[in-house]
């Protein structure tokens, strides 16, 4: 989405209150974007500033809409009303009260910031850092960020800063100053149920796709050789959406690999004569320390996944340009990955504790680290394996990882997920464990689609291990650690230590994953006893050492560019 940061006051705002909202937008604007300009409003008590505002946005006196309505709820904009279906972040007030409203997905994160004379809501971190100046750093972001590159849950860069959960509305009495949160759960089926099934699944999603107005906006949708960007095209079709255009991007070289999501989205898309346009997002010829530099600011530093942005944001910046409002994504809850035991369910999420590498648990013990999942995030007692795996999906996935990649793009254009509304979440959690388990029904509806195609096995951008052990990358991360070795986050030795196992490989920059030892070993092992391997026998994990220098380079940059703010 576009970004937004809403300020309610206690007293009256301050007189620069609406220039201060113009340079923090100024602020969280691309170098590379010419936006259109700041939404700044503001009243005696009530204020926002909208970075970049699309066609749909839609602000009504104090309230704005960030994001698509599944239906008509034509009284979003009142506290206390029904809180809609679809993907957004609602900010409503009335003389009273005020609500601020995450969707059933969390699609859209939202940061809040409260005390006795503010309460501040904002997709954007820095945005709420600079309205209220100071930067109090959180170091529980640390093992977080050196083990999954990410924030980890609940957490921001600034310990003065909530995250909502979601399905959530925040909700502030005016006269008392006080708010309360309130959170619906959405719950799980019986693990056997055999009740919801294809034709349940497919009605809903068939309903969601009709739901969707997408006739004010300019959108386009990113097809990939993958399920869920495939199975949104085709009820994009059969809903009769108009003026379906869809774009692909990747390495130039992988057009021309038979197995990559570049050349069987181009198929896909030719033989259902929709428009497809093929984006290459091989390296900019920008100094790799802007495009660093960029992708920090534009994620703030929530992730650390930069292979899709090689070009330095450039197919963003010209989707701007081009007048696209919106790009629908394929992100969704359908299932996940087969797992016989809690270990499992972590590993299958890409959760990881520093203490499980011995290098991080020597030097972040030494500091008295902490690193645990929050109590909210644990197996409850009536749940099953798979309910805890996609409830986590849910609740952590989505949150931390998926919402974070959202983030990345919102200067630019604005992004709905409607694999993710309600409704739909809804009659997923009421399939059973077998049906979710591999997304398996989600998969056998798209399969059942025609015309038949076959499915990526390769990614289209670069992989992550080649960008990481690249001539340029190994440069910026060597010179940007050996300038930092004193720093006010990390000790000397654990940067030395770092720095002196950083390694270029000679490797071209390439599409395809190299098949590992570790690899082969979970195709060649049944599943179940894989798990009861890695269940019974401590194994160290792999570090890669030209990765963690990137979390650690990431890191200290967000350190230093918020403790100037």
């Amino acid at each position: 989405m576009s970004k937004i940061i809403w300020v309610y006051s206690r007293k009256k705002l301050k007189n620069d209150a609406a220039a201060k909202l113009d340079n923090i937008c100024s602020f969280l604007t691309p170098d590379n974007l010419i936006p259109n300009p700041h939404k700044i409003h503001l009243t005696e008590n009530c204020g926002y500033g909208i970075l970049n505002p699309k066609a749909n946005i839609v602000c009504k006196d104090n309230s704005v809409l960030m994001g698509v309505l599944n239906g008509g709820f034509r009284e979003w904009q009142n506290p206390g009303s029904e809180v809609p279906d679809g993907n957004f972040a609602i900010f409503r007030s009335s003389a009273t009260t005020t609500e601020i409203i995450s969707d059933s997905s969390g699609s859209r994160t939202i940061w809040y910031f409260f005390d006795n004379d503010l309460l501040i809501a904002s997709t954007s971190q820095f945005a709420i850092i600079k309205y209220v100046s100071g930067f109090e750093f959180n170091r529980n972001v640390i093992p977080w960020m050196l083990t999954t590159g990410t924030l980890g849950p609940d957490n921001s860069w600034d310990k003065r800063i909530k995250k909502m959960p979601p399905n959530t509305v925040l909700k502030l009495d005016h006269l008392t100053w006080n708010i309360e949160l309130r959170t619906d759960e959405i719950p799980f089926g019986e693990a056997k149920n055999s009740e919801v099934g294809f034709e349940k699944m497919d009605e809903t999603l068939k309903e969601s796709f009709r739901l969707l107005n997408l006739s004010s906006t300019k959108w386009v949708l990113p097809l990939s050789g993958g399920y869920d960007s495939r199975g949104i095209l085709f009820y994009l079709i059969s809903t009769n959406q108009a003026d379906i255009s869809t774009i692909t991007w990747g390495l130039p070289g992988s057009r021309d690999d038979k197995k990559s999501d570049a050349y069987i989205a181009e198929k896909l898309s030719s033989s259902l004569n929709v428009p497809n346009l093929f984006l290459d997002t091989d390296f900019s010829d920008e100094p790799f320390a802007v495009i660093f530099e960029r992708f920090i600011k534009n994620g703030e530093g929530r992730i650390d996944h930069i292979s899709g942005y090689l070009d330095g944001f450039k197919i963003w910046s010209d989707l701007n340009k081009n007048g696209i409002d919106l790009i629908i994504r394929g992100d969704e809850n359908f299932g996940w990955l087969s797992v016989n035991s809690p270990k499992d369910v972590l590993t299958s999420l890409g959760i990881s504790f520093f203490y499980e590498y011995p290098f991080l648990k020597k030097h972040l013990n030494m500091q008295d680290y902490i690193q645990e999942l929050p109590e909210s995030l644990s197996k409850k007692e009536n749940e099953t394996l798979h309910q805890w795996r996609d409830r986590l999906y849910h609740q952590y996935r989505l949150q931390n990882l998926i919402s974070s990649l959202g983030d990345l793009k919102y200067s630019y254009v604005e992004q709905i997920v409607p694999l993710l509304t309600r409704k739909v979440l809804q009659t997923t959690y009421q399939l059973s464990d077998k049906n979710r388990t591999d997304k398996i029904l989600w998969k056998s509806i798209v399969e059942s689609f025609n015309p038949k195609f076959s499915f990526a096995t390769s990614q289209a951008i670069a992989s992550v291990e080649k960008i990481y052990h690249s001539e340029k990358v190994v440069t910026f991360l060597k010179g940007f650690l050996s300038e930092n070795l004193k720093n006010e986050i990390f000790e000397e030795q654990f940067m030395i230590e770092v720095l002196q196992h950083i390694k270029f490989t000679g490797k071209k920059l390439g599409h395809s994953e190299k098949m590992t030892f570790r690899k082969i070993v979970k195709i060649l092992i049944p599943s179940k006893i894989y798990s009861l391997i890695k269940d019974n026998i401590s194994v160290e994990r792999e570090l890669d050492w030209n990765l963690l220098a990137m979390r650690i380079s990431l890191t200290i940059f967000i350190y230093r560019l918020l403790k100037d703010q």
